[in-house]
């Protein structure tokens, strides 16, 4: 989706007699979005499409489940049990980026103070890792660089 200046730019450079693909360089939009959008006198703007998800029917129980227990978080796996008894026919994935969101909502996010202090010299050490092998079985040492 373009926006409007982005509408007027393209009217424009198309005006002043540069073409399609230049146009395209020029803004790095699709030559295709650039001919669909000359054809055009005005931007016209498009409907984002709403699609139904399997866990609509459910939703408010959600919200309502999960407002009972605030400030304590549900697990997704014990709400996901108790739909599937009433009929969802969905995956759990669903469910828990439904919960993420809600919960983004509903529990700001609360930054944590950090606590500086300082100790005797010999009382804490400071260890620097490397990473000697990568994959499923890494291998890690203490970098011999900053000894």
């Amino acid at each position: 989706m373009i926006t409007y200046e982005e509408f007027v730019m393209i009217h424009t450079l198309h005006k002043q007699g540069y073409s399609i693909r230049a146009i395209a360089r020029m803004t790095g939009l699709d030559r295709r979005t650039i001919s669909k959008r000359l054809k055009e006198k005005e931007l016209m703007p498009r409907k984002r499409v709403e699609y139904k998800s399997k866990l609509d029917p459910f939703k408010e129980y959600i919200k309502e489940r999960i407002a009972t227990a605030l400030p304590h978080r549900i697990p997704s796996t014990v709400i996901y049990r108790e739909i599937l008894n009433k009929g969802y026919k969905g995956k759990i994935r669903i469910l828990q980026s439904f919960m993420s969101a809600i919960y983004k909502e509903l529990l700001p996010y609360k930054e944590e103070k950090v606590i500086r202090f300082e100790t005797m010299p010999g009382v804490q050490a400071q260890v620097d890792w490397t990473v000697i092998k990568t994959g499923k079985s890494p291998i890690y040492q203490p970098n011999p660089m900053k000894f």
